[in-house]
């Protein structure tokens, strides 16, 4: 190779090439087998999107903050998550600002997540811990109008600390 002035140029293996067709793919796309699953992955992703449950995720969250901004003694915050009516009933039960009135409560500050979500149409009930809130679809979204709700046993109502009356 001396004296040569070309650089390294790999051989190349000629290849056929197949015609192309207007209109039809020439491959088509994985075996029988992947085909199956990828239709079934859809079809499963498809039912979970669309299945029970899809609402339930923004009222566990709104249900989530509320308890974690007691917490954090963020009464403003948690009295952002209440429906106007149980803000209103706060405020009226302490005779103060529901942001100062809602840490008086003595409502327990349960950190951790919603165990169990049921959403009815507008209206949804979230348990954390030992609690139950009750929430309903307002134009903002979901808003607590019962917290702090331990069921009345048998077929009597919760009992709850705050409540829309």
């Amino acid at each position: 190779m001396a004296g040569s002035t070309g650089g390294y140029r790999p051989v190349v293996a000629e290849q056929e090439v197949a015609p192309v067709r207007r209109g039809r793919s020439i491959r088509r796309s994985g075996r029988p087998a992947e085909r199956v699953l990828a239709v079934g992955a859809a079809l499963v992703l498809a039912v979970v999107l669309t299945g029970c449950g899809q609402d339930d995720a923004p009222a566990a969250r709104r249900t989530v903050h509320f308890y974690a901004a007691l917490a954090a003694d963020d009464g403003a915050a948690a009295c952002a998550d209440l429906a106007p009516g149980a803000r209103q009933q706060v405020e009226d039960q302490q005779g103060a600002p529901c942001a100062e009135a809602i840490l008086e409560l003595g409502l327990q500050a349960v950190a951790g997540p919603v165990s169990e979500v049921e959403v009815y149409g507008s209206a949804a009930q979230a348990v954390v811990g030992d609690d139950t809130a009750f929430l309903s679809r307002y134009a903002a979204g979901w808003l607590i109008t019962a917290v702090g709700c331990t069921p009345g046993g048998g077929d009597r109502p919760y009992t709850c600390a705050v409540e829309v009356s």
